[in-house]
C-alpha cells in the first residue's frame, strides 16, 4: 500500500513552499499587526500564478480536479507559514460544502468563480458548534434565516455564506449573498488568535436558497470536511513549531553548550515530533477516506482527527514557547502567534473532548446495533 505522495502531489506541495517562501515574511507580519483583513495582491497571484484556489474543486466547475488530500497539501503549508488569507475559508471550509451539498446549480454558479480567486466565501459554522445536532441559526419552510453565528472565520470578507441552519425536518445547508446580511453593528470581532481575522454574524429573518434535497448524510459530510481542513492547518502551525523549537535548540548555548544536548529539551522534542507525525497521518488517512467517496467511517476519522490535531498543535505551541524561553515571550516573536492560534483552533469546530465524545458515541452506538 503507498503510503507517500504521488509525484504531482509533491511538485504541489514544493510548488505552494516556493510560493509562500518568496512572500514577504514582514509584509505578512504588518499584516497580522493590522486591521487589514488579507493580503489581496498575494491573493491574486495564488490565483493567477498556481491556480491554488482551483486545486480541490472538479473539472467541470472549472477546477483542477484534485481532492482533500491536495487541498490538506495546501493548508499544511498555509498553516506552517501563519499566513493570514481567506483560503481556509474560501476553498478550505465553503468549496467543500458545496460539493457536499451535491447541489449542481450552485456549484456551477459559484465554483467556478472560487476556482478563479473572483468570489471569496465562508462556511457559517460558529466558532463552538461540535456537531451539526446543535445549530444557533434557524431556517423557516420559505427559507428565511434567523440567529447568530459567532466567530465565522473570515466572513467579513466573504461575499457568499454557505449557512448550516435547524429546519423542521433537521438540519440542511443554505446559500446566503453577503448584500442581504445586515452586518454593521457587528464588525470583525476581538480574536484571540491574531491571525485569523472572525465576525459576528447575525441573521434576522435572512433570504437564503436552500442547497440540495433534504439529506442528513450531506450536512455531517460537510462537517467532516470542515474540520479535516482545519486539521490540516493546525498540523502545520505544529510542524512550524517543531522546526522552530529544534532550530533554537541546536543554536542556543547555555553554559557552554547548545541546550539542545540537555536530555530535558531532547525529550520534548521528541514528544512533539511523535505528536505531529501521529497528527500527519491521521490528517491525510482521513483527507483520502473523503477523496474514496466515504461517510460513516469519515466522520469517525474525522472526529478522531481533530482532536489529536488541536492537541498536538497546542503541545508543539508550548513546548516552541518554552524552549526560546524570555524571547518566545515577546510581541516580535511569532512563537505568541502560535500559542494563540494553537488554543483557538483547538476550540474551533468542536473542542478536543466535543470529539472524543463523539467517536465514543458512535463507537459505542456500532457496538449495539
Amino acid at each position: 500500500m503507498q503510503f507517500g505522495f504521488t509525484p504531482e502531489q509533491a511538485a504541489l506541495r514544493d510548488g505552494v513552499r516556493r510560493f509562500l517562501d518568496t512572500s514577504d515574511r514582514q509584509q505578512n507580519r504588518q499584516l497580522v499587526d493590522s486591521d487589514l483583513p488579507y493580503d489581496t495582491a498575494m491573493w491574486r497571484r495564488a490565483a493567477d500564478e498556481l491556480g491554488l484556489m482551483s486545486v480541490p474543486i472538479p473539472a467541470e466547475f472549472d477546477g483542477a480536479g484534485g481532492g482533500m488530500v491536495e487541498l490538506a497539501i495546501i493548508l499544511e503549508e498555509f498553516g506552517q507559514r501563519l499566513t493570514r488569507s481567506p483560503f481556509l475559508a474560501t476553498v478550505g471550509l465553503a468549496s467543500t460544502a458545496l460539493l457536499a451539498s451535491g447541489d449542481s446549480t450552485a456549484c456551477a454558479e459559484y465554483l467556478p468563480r472560487i476556482a478563479s480567486g473572483e468570489l471569496i466565501a465562508t462556511f457559517a459554522l460558529p466558532v463552538g458548534v461540535h456537531s451539526m445536532a446543535h445549530l444557533p441559526v434557524d431556517a423557516s419552510d420559505d427559507g428565511r434565516l434567523t440567529g447568530v453565528a459567532e466567530a465565522v472565520i473570515d466572513a467579513e470578507s466573504a461575499d457568499l455564506l454557505i449557512v448550516p441552519a435547524q429546519t423542521s425536518y433537521g438540519t440542511d445547508l443554505f446559500a446566503v449573498q453577503r448584500a442581504d446580511l445586515d452586518i454593521q453593528a457587528d464588525a470583525a470581532a476581538p480574536a484571540y488568535d491574531l491571525v485569523t481575522r472572525s465576525s459576528r454574524i447575525r441573521f434576522d429573518d435572512t433570504p437564503a436558497v436552500r442547497l440540495g434535497a433534504p439529506d442528513p448524510d450531506k450536512v455531517e459530510r460537510a462537517f467532516a470536511l470542515a474540520i479535516i481542513a482545519l486539521a490540516a492547518e493546525q498540523v502545520g502551525g505544529a510542524q512550524a513549531c517543531l522546526d522552530d523549537c529544534v532550530e533554537y535548540a541546536k543554536t542556543r548555548t547555555q553554559f557552554g553548550r547548545p541546550i539542545g544536548s540537555f536530555q530535558a529539551i531532547k525529550h520534548r522534542c521528541a514528544d512533539v515530533l511523535v505528536k505531529v507525525e501521529g497528527a500527519r497521518s491521521l490528517l491525510y488517512h482521513a483527507a483520502w477516506l473523503a477523496d474514496q467517496g466515504a461517510t460513516e467511517e469519515l466522520i469517525l476519522v474525522a472526529a478522531m482527527t481533530k482532536a489529536w490535531c488541536s492537541d498536538t498543535y497546542v503541545l508543539a505551541a508550548e513546548a516552541n514557547l518554552l524552549t526560546h524561553g524570555g524571547i518566545g515571550f515577546t510581541w516580535e516573536h511569532d512563537a505568541h502567534l502560535h500559542f494563540r492560534r494553537s488554543r483557538s483552533r483547538a476550540l474551533t469546530l468542536g473542542s478536543s473532548d466535543d470529539h472524543r465524545d463523539a467517536v465514543a458515541a458512535r463507537l459505542l452506538l456500532a457496538e449495539t446495533r
